[in-house]
């Protein structure tokens, strides 16, 4: 139980830190929540790789590992869904992506 206090408040400082400073994106903040979603859900989920951040690039730019309309998805899926559709397992393999701006390229993890 103290670890998941723990990983709660750090997921809080991750997202209310940027909010403070007022420069989160909603992409951003959409695959935060869907990442807290799956810890939640997820047996033995391990977020530490899954970055959320867009960082603008001169000729591309790298976008976060998980959509707003993946994290939607996520979002709005129960966490028996999550499990057994195999959502916990695609998304544990996510990873920040670099493109240009007209295709972020975000793997589809939710179906």
């Amino acid at each position: 139980m103290p670890r998941t206090r723990a990983t709660a408040w750090l997921l809080a400082a991750a997202v209310l830190v940027p909010l403070a400073c007022g420069d989160m994106r909603q992409d951003e903040l959409d695959c935060e929540e869907a990442v807290s979603h799956l810890q939640e859900c997820c047996p033995s989920f391990d977020s530490s790789h899954i970055e959320c951040l867009y960082v603008s690039g001169c000729e591309t730019s790298t976008y976060p590992a998980i959509s707003i309309a993946q994290s939607q998805c996520i979002r709005g899926e129960s966490c028996a869904t999550l499990v057994s559709s195999g959502v916990c397992t695609r998304a544990q393999g996510v990873w920040p992506v670099q493109a240009d701006a007209d295709d972020t390229g975000a793997a589809a993890v939710c179906p």
